[in-house]
């Protein structure tokens, strides 16, 4: 299951991290790949002109995790 956590609204020049939980409902480990990609809007990675992170996660069975995207 996925479920996002958004910011209600952002102005210009603001920044945010945008949450998602994963919830792994099944009795196996997952291995999952979540990523984010930005239109207009500048995601805060290391890399200055990136427009797509992503995350490789491993969830352990009926376990959830959290991830974080800096905006």
């Amino acid at each position: 299951m996925i479920r996002p956590s958004l910011p209600r609204f952002l102005n210009y020049g603001d920044t945010a991290h945008f949450s998602v939980i994963l919830q792994n409902q099944t009795d196996q480990s997952l291995l999952l790949h979540a990523g984010l990609r930005a239109t207009n809007a500048k995601l805060l990675t290391s890399q200055t002109n990136q427009q797509a992170v992503g995350y490789s996660i491993v969830i352990q069975p009926s376990k959830r995790a959290a991830l974080r995207f800096p905006v």
